[in-house]
């Protein structure tokens, strides 16, 4: 079988035979169109993979009409990766990854041996055997103190890994809507929220009353370290999908053990009297908001991810869909535009995603675009920006976290080579926080990268490993156009009904 074509940001990968060899993965989790395995070797040169394959019944993402077979989605997702996201959010938080040929012998077995480690809701939907390819790419989750290659050391020890989905970090500034719009003020979050809670409370039953949350994303993309304390602890409150932890071996856990999760990570690092005490109350909050908060704040300011994301969903949405939409439908029902319009819905060619993506980064645009005479070229530039825009919006960022094996000479004193980079855990014994610094400053005193105590009775410092990555960064269907158009209305009308007046800050 011949080689696949890979983009330039391809993992490094074993030989074929020991890839197709259903023995080397292991199942870890999966979503409704994917499943995903990670490696299982003594061999460190084999560790640390991560292997994606499709669930059958999954609508596979739209190619074009010269390349008709499903399995070239894949190629599909990685090119477009390579040429439109990894210029704009940065190669240094895109994983590595590649196209892998398969065999539908592989991928019934692997199907075989998976399913008593699925969970029951997710049983009817196996592996499609008919696919061709699969992805390989790194498993974020790793950590060189796995009990996998090493099995002397615990679970809790070996790393934490936090998902975070920021969603829309921008209030629309489009010339296409009113100055008083309910977007110039209300973040797209937090006006659906409220259709979410109303949604949940009739599937459950009538006059149920649920939480709703109060994490609004334009505190998570904050540079105001306090903001960003407020967006994680309210997500720790009340995570829904915007937020999940994953133990030292890559496995999803639930947030009642959080806490105890991530005590248990921090444990040889703080002072035994704080773990004797939390170890008696395990407070979930209060554990998280100690331990684990000061770091991701240091992290999220330290690295200008979010702020790459942020920036990009804004400009690549300057129309908004709500005055985009009825542009293209007009456009489309008029018969003088003739074959102009067959082709204004069509799939984007990476050609277009790349040009796209080039003409954000080349700021060529000074002014808003003319609403008032689109013609056919601008009206398709603005559907594939918001496509991308739209990656952007629905995609998570994966933060893993480690210490250094201490005194250990089983287990290598490297950083992952996916790591991001080092800071420096220490001990505030005053405020029974943690604090965190920049590992990489040389000169002069180091100061924190979150908020604490200005009086610092520090105990400890040692190194901590990170990574911070963005993932779930597949296209956009350019079919469900019609539909992003559809529920961007029904949120700002229902929120409208509730004749409600929040105002998300923005910076």
């Amino acid at each position: 079988m011949s080689a696949s074509p890979t983009p330039s940001f391809c993992v490094s990968l074993p030989p074929r035979e020991v890839i197709l060899d259903p023995s080397f993965w292991r199942y870890k989790n999966e979503g409704n169109a994917n499943i995903i395995f990670s490696s299982v070797s003594s061999i460190p040169a084999y560790q640390g993979l991560a292997l994606r394959v499709r669930k059958s019944g999954s609508r596979s993402l739209e190619v074009p009409s010269s390349k008709p077979n499903q399995a070239n989605s894949y190629q599909t997702v990685l090119t477009y990766i390579e040429s439109t996201i990894i210029p704009l959010v940065g190669s240094e938080y895109t994983a590595p990854m590649c196209l892998q040929e398969v065999t539908p012998q592989f991928l019934t077995e692997l199907d075989e041996q998976t399913s008593s480690y699925r969970p029951d809701y997710r049983l009817h939907k196996g592996i499609d055997s008919s696919y061709v390819h699969a992805m390989v790419t790194i498993d974020l989750t790793y950590s060189p103190k796995s009990p996998s290659s090493n099995p002397s050391i615990s679970t809790a020890e070996t790393g934490l890994s936090v998902e975070i989905k920021p969603k829309w970090g921008f209030l629309s500034n489009s010339v296409a809507l009113p100055q008083d719009h309910i977007k110039r003020k209300t973040c797209r979050f937090c006006m659906k929220k409220y259709l979410d809670r109303h949604r949940d409370q009739y599937k459950s039953r009538p006059g149920a009353i649920l939480p709703l949350t109060e994490f609004c994303p334009m505190d998570l993309y904050s540079p105001n370290s306090e903001r960003v304390e407020r967006a994680l602890e309210t997500l720790y409150r009340n995570p829904r999908n915007n937020m999940r932890l994953f133990n030292g071996d890559g496995y999803l856990t639930t947030p009642p053990s959080w806490n105890q999760q991530v005590l248990r990570f921090f444990q040889k690092h703080v002072p035994s009297s704080i773990v004797n005490e939390a170890d008696s109350k395990l407070h979930l909050t209060s554990i998280l908001e100690s331990h684990l908060t000061p770091v991701l704040v240091g992290i999220l300011l330290k690295e200008p991810i979010l702020r790459r994301i942020q920036r990009w969903q804004q400009r690549l949405d300057q129309w908004d869909i709500e005055a985009l939409y009825p542009l293209v439908r007009d456009f489309m029902v008029d018969p003088s535009n003739g074959p102009l319009k067959d082709r204004l819905l069509t799939l984007p060619t990476s050609d277009e995603w790349a040009y796209a993506a080039e003409q954000a980064l080349l700021d060529s645009r000074k002014q808003q675009p003319d609403y008032i005479n689109p013609n056919a070229h601008s009206l398709r530039q603005a559907i594939v920006e918001y496509l991308i825009s739209a990656t952007l919006k629905d995609c998570s960022i994966f933060i893993s976290l480690w210490f250094p094996p201490a005194d250990d000479t089983t287990t290598t004193t490297e950083p992952p080579q996916h790591h991001t980079g080092q800071l420096i855990f220490s001990w505030d014994t005053v405020s029974n926080r943690a604090i965190v610094t920049d590992a990489t400053t040389t000169a002069g005193p180091s100061t924190p990268l979150a908020a604490g105590n200005p009086d610092h009775h520090l105990a400890g410092g040692t190194e901590l490993w990170y990574s911070i990555h963005a993932i779930d960064l597949d296209p956009k269907p350019i079919s469900k156009f019609e539909k992003y158009f559809g529920g961007d209305q029904n949120i700002v009308n229902y929120y409208k009904s509730l004749n409600l007046t929040r105002v998300c800050q923005a910076d």
